[in-house]
């Protein structure tokens, strides 16, 4: 399911998941089993793997966000980061 206003770039692979409203998911980035809330931005090449993904955040380039992980809103995930499984980011955190 994809909301309203999205804008989801070339070979994005999106399997079981759920894309709120007004979210930007850039090239090669792949979802599987999650939820990204409104107004999330995922760059380039980003992975995430059964978590939630918190309304305002930005998660950077091959950024990976591994399974059980929730990233409240407005945090930020940085370029290459890897978030392990089972991560409880609070809102505005950076990772």
């Amino acid at each position: 399911i994809v909301g309203d206003r999205c804008r989801i770039g070339e070979n994005v692979y999106l399997r079981d998941a759920v894309i709120g409203d007004k979210c930007v998911i850039e090239d090669g980035t792949v979802i599987t089993g999650s939820v990204i809330w409104s107004d999330a931005i995922l760059e380039n090449e980003v992975q995430v793997s059964r978590s939630v993904v918190g309304s305002w955040c930005h998660v950077e380039e091959k950024a990976r966000i591994l399974e059980g992980s929730i990233i409240s809103n407005r945090s930020m995930v940085r370029k290459g980061a890897e978030v392990p499984p089972q991560t409880r980011l609070k809102p505005n955190s950076i990772i």
